[in-house]
């Protein structure tokens, strides 16, 4: 979080945004099951190769160039695959650098097109436990700072703060558990270059997001309104974590509402954890919850059911 008034400037990569035909809001739905696909490693980098023998246009935001043989030479081949939502997303065994731990993602959507486009993205797995696409980087002699998505203005009595909403980072909780089971294949390796392959790099205290990252979050917000838009939840008293309330029907089904769960371990979280997936009363939201020998049963976020 850093105090800043926001700057009028006008975003590089902003365009002008298109008219076209209304938007059909979207229906709720409930998925589970989602995991890597249990070919080989080497039938999936294969397939992987297969795309760029059909036109297939990479199209990185960082120093990476645009081809095959540049993954071949930083040893981005990805070795698994998961499918969801018309999108399959090949990936690479667990990395890490100094500051994050990371899979190097290629997300192709199924637009039926000749040429098929592959998007290389960072997920990346913070100190909750959840996996996050990262949106850009600052690196600097002073810093080093993983873009943590969309920024919220909060203005205070001593002035206007800019902070992070780093939930706007989630990637899909149907996602989550094929993840974590692909970062455990391998033992994780170093790759202090890959972020830079990747990423769209910002300048000096650049904590919003590029237009490209924004703009698409934006617009399927408009297709599906939680609560009118209003909070799920609020606390009562600030600091109390007890005076936690939801709204009407959005609270977590622990009963009936527990769609998969899945163990997995962490250090920081004590050994043995199991991570949830529970639907909230109405079946328009879903929670994340752990469990672990330190913390309990705790919730770290919600994402929409769509």
């Amino acid at each position: 979080m850093s105090k800043t008034t926001p700057p009028k400037t006008k975003d590089k990569h902003s365009r002008p945004k298109a008219q076209g035909p209304r938007a059909v809001p979207l229906k709720a739905s409930v998925l589970s099951g989602c995991q890597p696909d249990p070919a080989r490693p080497s039938r999936i980098t294969a397939e992987f190769r297969a795309l760029f023998e059909a036109g297939g246009q990479l199209k990185p935001a960082g120093t990476s160039r645009p081809s095959l043989s540049a993954l071949e030479r930083a040893g981005d081949l990805p070795r698994h695959r998961v499918s969801l939502f018309e999108h399959d997303f090949y990936l690479t065994d667990f990395r890490h650098d100094h500051w994050l731990n990371f899979l190097v993602a290629f997300v192709v959507p199924r637009t039926g097109r000749s040429k098929p486009s592959i998007w290389p993205r960072i997920f990346y797995k913070d100190a909750s436990l959840v996996w996050r696409v990262a949106s850009h980087f600052i690196s600097t002699n002073e810093e080093h700072w993983i873009g943590k998505g969309a920024v919220r203005v909060e203005s205070r009595p001593d002035g206007d703060y800019i902070s992070t909403a780093e939930e706007t980072t989630d990637l899909p909780y149907e996602l989550q558990f094929a993840l974590d089971e692909i970062s455990r294949h391998r033992k994780s390796q170093r790759d202090d270059r890959a972020v830079h392959r990747y990423l769209r790099r910002g300048g000096p205290n650049r904590t919003e997001p590029f237009a490209d990252f924004t703009r698409p979050r934006e617009r399927d917000a408009e297709l599906y309104r939680v609560n009118r838009g209003r909070s799920v939840a609020r606390f009562r008293r600030a600091g109390d974590p007890e005076s936690l309330v939801f709204a009407k029907g959005f609270e977590p089904d622990f009963s009936r509402g527990v769609v998969e769960s899945t163990p997995s371990g962490s250090r920081l979280y004590g050994g043995a954890i199991e991570k949830f997936r529970i639907l909230s009363r109405n079946r328009e939201i879903q929670y994340q919850f752990v469990a672990s020998p330190t913390h309990g049963r705790s919730v770290h976020h919600l994402t929409y059911v769509a």
